[in-house]
């Protein structure tokens, strides 16, 4: 592979080992959910990794934003909808599983996987 641009160039570089995923590896597509443009890249490809700008770092979203933002990626993703795809909670939980699942439970029931 060789890739060059304004501000960085690499040349004839093998990536080893090779992904035993087949195609690829999983592309997840991160952002601000409301913003909608990065959500509908993130429909093209294999999961979404939603931030909320409603919700601090560590702070679950409300789950009827979360239920909001699948609903959103679900449409745009048309005929591909029946293919698996991933919709993340990154950095919330708790040491204790109880806890974990009160946390959780809503935002699974909304459409996190």
């Amino acid at each position: 592979m060789t890739h060059q641009s304004r501000h960085f160039t690499a040349r004839e570089v093998t990536l080893l080992p090779t992904p035993v995923r087949r195609p690829r590896v999983p592309v997840w597509v991160a952002s601000f959910w409301p913003r909608r443009a990065p959500m509908r890249r993130a429909a093209r490809w294999d999961g979404a990794v939603p931030l909320f700008t409603s919700a601090d770092h560590g702070q679950p979203p409300a789950a009827a934003e979360y239920r909001e933002l699948v609903e959103y990626v679900n449409a745009q993703r048309g005929e591909r909808r029946s293919e698996p795809f991933e919709f993340v909670v990154g950095g919330v939980s708790r040491a204790d599983p109880a806890r974990t699942r009160d946390l959780l439970g809503p935002l699974r029931d909304a459409g996190a996987t």
